[in-house]
């Protein structure tokens, strides 16, 4: 019996004893965990700004988002379509307001669309072609064009990255959501 009281005593002496350290520590942990979340946010920030800029921004990264995007939608086999998807495309990058060059496919898919991707690749769907007079489509093109020229979507992917490092933050903690303020 004394040993389960000497053991009992020793047992509440070390948690008193321990406790305002264990305490103290958590909040540095916390905040250390949240500080490693935000360096490894920054690290992922850095490289996939680099990877993106230059999947973007090179010929190599072009072909192969144009392969990636054709093998997602499909290529519509219609060569007047595909014609006209670039004669289009070639009078508005005619264009001093364009400065990127840019590449264009129609796809078989007829929902009324068109989308920019990473790489400068515009696809226009099949959907789109048949409603849109060449004015009309030239216009929906266009639009695409303005998204690659103002990089609308690796800021995006961006934008994402800083959210997801948020996001880890946050979710650490009320430490970790006071660091990130």
């Amino acid at each position: 019996m004394n040993k389960k009281i000497t053991a009992t005593t020793l047992s509440v002496a070390m948690a008193a004893t321990m406790a305002p350290a264990i305490m103290q520590t958590a909040p540095v942990n916390a905040a250390s965990s949240a500080v490693q979340t935000l360096a490894g946010g920054a690290v992922a920030m850095a490289y996939v700004s680099t990877a993106l800029n230059k999947m973007d921004n090179s010929e190599q990264g072009q072909q192969e988002s144009l392969a990636r995007t054709k093998e997602k939608t499909g290529y519509l086999n219609d060569s007047a379509a595909q014609a006209r998807v670039q004669r289009i495309l070639k009078t508005l990058e005619a264009s001093p307001s364009v400065k990127r060059s840019y590449v264009v496919y129609a796809n078989p898919d007829t929902e009324f669309n068109a989308f920019a991707t990473l790489g400068r690749v515009m696809s226009v769907n099949k959907g789109a072609l048949d409603t849109l007079d060449d004015d009309q489509l030239a216009y929906v093109m266009a639009h695409e064009i303005a998204h690659g020229e103002h990089k609308d979507i690796i800021n995006g992917a961006k934008k994402q990255i800083g959210l997801s490092t948020a996001v880890g933050i946050a979710a650490g903690g009320s430490e970790g959501a006071a660091l990130l303020s």
